[in-house]
């Protein structure tokens, strides 16, 4: 009998679910690459419970979704995105002044 698709990521699924507590292979070793610096931010709890919720919408941990929002405005000139949305919806004459 052929296996599907669905039946072997059943399968699958419940392969790693019957090992997921078994210890890894003495020869692997566990890293990040790439994300070598730890940094601690201090947020108000407020501005905490904003990124809880926030990564809960996306269904990521607060850390992962801190790390991108911190990624994403390095990578993106917010500062340039903003000044030119505010010269294109002002008067000349207030850009001007």
């Amino acid at each position: 009998m052929t296996q599907t698709l669905d039946d072997l990521i059943r399968d699958e699924v419940a392969h790693t679910i019957a090992h997921e507590d078994d210890p890894l292979p003495a020869d692997v070793k566990v890293t990040r690459p790439n994300k070598g610096t730890v940094l601690s931010v201090r947020l108000t709890d407020e501005e905490y419970e904003m990124l809880c919720r926030r990564a809960a919408d996306d269904g990521i941990p607060v850390s992962t979704e801190g790390r991108h929002l911190i990624v994403t405005s390095l990578k993106t000139d917010v500062k340039g995105i903003l000044a030119q949305a505010l010269r294109e919806t002002l008067a000349p004459h207030l850009i001007a002044a």
